[in-house]
């Protein structure tokens, strides 16, 4: 109970338009089972164990939004903490056959759970268990996904990695962070494009990254 008490608080502000779209897309998260390896660690990986963040879905509000301010990507979208993937569904139904979806995470057991999904349904979604500091995004990557995926020593790794291969990306790219508790990370090197956080840190801000 307290658990759930916390998770309600910290999304103050946004509870309503979260509690609406999440029960608008029930069917989803029924048949991809979304929320059945929630609230847990990465349990295969001790080395950045003490860095990662419990696994919950994203926010369907939150998904709905950021292609709202992004109607059109053409290139390679990366989720990174994908979990069971629900992100990269919503954005491959959303853009289609606008290019390729991969999502990282260092989960095996929710990541294979991901697999069995993909399988399933004929999905083009390729899935990944690797550490993002050491992810060697491709050059044609449009659009990088953090729902919070970890804490602020990796996500500075992370931010590095991505500044690193600014030279290599072949056009613009975007980083929608939800839950943005770390966004001084991003103060430098990227323009934020919009923003709809609270003063928990709740919500979802979209950058451009700087080359």
């Amino acid at each position: 109970m307290v658990l759930v008490k916390n998770v309600i608080t910290s999304w103050y502000g946004f509870l309503y338009k979260l509690v609406f779209f999440e029960v608008i897309n029930i069917h989803r998260s029924y048949r991809y089972k979304e929320y059945e390896k929630s609230f847990r660690n990465p349990a295969n990986n001790k080395l950045l164990l003490e860095d990662s963040v419990e696994y919950i879905p994203s926010p369907y509000y939150f998904l709905s939004l950021l292609v709202k301010k992004l109607e059109k990507i053409e290139g390679a979208v990366i989720d990174v903490g994908c979990g069971s993937g629900r992100a990269l569904r919503y954005f491959e139904r959303i853009y289609q056959e606008s290019g390729k979806y991969i999502g990282l995470d260092i989960d095996r057991e929710i990541l294979s759970s991901a697999k069995s999904l993909k399988q399933k349904n004929n999905s083009q979604i390729e899935y990944i268990e690797e550490d993002a500091t050491n992810f060697k995004f491709p050059k044609e990557t449009r659009l990088i996904y953090l729902f919070n995926p970890f804490g602020k020593k990796t996500m500075s790794m992370v931010v590095n990695r991505i500044v690193q291969s600014s030279k290599k990306f072949t056009g613009e790219v975007f980083i929608a962070y939800v839950s943005p508790v770390h966004f001084e990370l991003f103060e430098s090197s990227f323009e934020k494009i919009y923003s709809n956080i609270n003063k928990s840190r709740k919500g979802i801000i979209i950058y451009r990254l700087l080359k």
